[in-house]
């Protein structure tokens, strides 16, 4: 009866060890997809980012062409 208690008790702590490598790989596979979310979410940004940087970029040009043109006058 002993050997029997052992073997439950190891199966007992095998089907514990099984669970919580599921909850540490479901949390995992969470952490995965926030991380992927947020990546989207920074990818969205450095373009608006780029395109807002574009147009203060033309828009410093056309005013130094106009302080340029007055200082030529």
């Amino acid at each position: 009866m002993h050997q029997s208690h052992a073997s439950s008790c190891c199966c007992q702590f095998a089907e514990r060890s099984r669970v919580q490598d599921l909850i540490y790989i479901a949390e995992l596979e969470r952490n995965v997809k926030a991380l992927e979310n947020q990546s989207e979410q920074d990818d969205s940004e450095i373009e608006f980012l780029k395109e807002q940087n574009s147009r203060l970029s033309l828009k410093n040009e056309h005013i130094l062409n106009q302080l340029k043109n007055v200082a030529d006058i």
